[in-house]
């Protein structure tokens, strides 16, 4: 075994491209059990109503609406995504379809946009052409619902960036080491994010792997997103930064509601 004199001599990590139905399963493994967020969207949809869901990813929110009463259409670009969805949510109606095209035939009582899937699209002319589709796609008075990162952006014009990790147990045996790494560009206001995996089943069978995916994610000011929300046709009725009102308030989390007029 060599010995490394400092942490400069040692040999720089690898990483593969992440493979779409492999991602799939990590961000089962991080997020399969979260509901936090269920609670915002059963207090203001109405009771047993149609609802389009943008981002529906495997089916998590989509199961929990579904077994609550909703008739649920669920829209992602992602095949992998969509058949764990199917398996979730049997019920549910799902499309492979850009967010920024939406076209159906029918309109709905509530359009929700969960978990920071809005800032998925960087330019702000995409989400003005994704709030467009929903206004034409909502019933009069209808409800639309969108949560938002925020982010917690250093007031230096240079790029910077931080890292946080989190550590996975796996289902078959062994660990995931998650790492994420946000670059924030000022002169773009977009952040460059890197999750890197790190699969180490420990089972002296399997090798250890490294895999990685970048997304380019909106980096817009609170103020910024109300902006663009009502030029696009909307009535913002209600912001927060907290899911229910008893629970705490984190300040990159912003909650919209808001609506068409009649």
């Amino acid at each position: 075994m060599k010995i490394y004199a400092d942490y400069d001599e040692e040999p720089r990590e690898e990483f593969l491209a992440l493979p779409a139905a492999l991602y799939r399963q990590l961000y089962d493994l991080e997020l399969h059990d979260f509901s936090d967020d269920f609670p915002f969207y059963q207090e203001h949809l109405p009771p047993c109503s149609e609802i389009l869901e943008l981002g529906c990813g495997s089916g998590r929110l989509t199961r929990l609406l579904t077994n609550a009463g909703h008739c649920i259409t669920g829209i992602d670009l992602s095949p992998p995504m969509l058949l764990a969805a199917q398996t979730r949510a049997p019920g549910s109606r799902l499309v492979c379809m850009d967010m920024r095209k939406i076209a159906f035939r029918t309109t709905f009582a509530a359009i929700i946009i969960p978990y920071n899937t809005l800032n998925l699209l960087a330019d702000n002319d995409d989400v003005v052409r994704c709030l467009t589709c929903c206004r034409e796609h909502l019933q009069p008075e209808g409800q639309l619902l969108i949560q938002l990162y925020i982010p917690n952006t250093n007031p230096s014009p240079e790029d910077s960036t931080s890292f946080q990790f989190q550590i996975f147990d796996r289902p078959e045996g062994g660990r995931v080491v998650k790492e994420t790494l946000r670059t924030f560009h000022p002169a773009t206001t977009t952040i460059t994010m890197e999750e890197r995996y790190k699969i180490r089943p420990m089972n002296g069978v399997e090798p250890n792997c490294n895999y990685k995916h970048t997304m380019t994610l909106n980096a817009n000011s609170r103020e910024t997103w109300l902006n663009i929300i009502n030029s696009a046709g909307f009535t913002i009725t209600s912001a927060s930064s907290s899911y229910t009102p008893t629970s705490p308030t984190a300040p990159t989390l912003l909650l919209i509601k808001a609506s068409t007029p009649l």
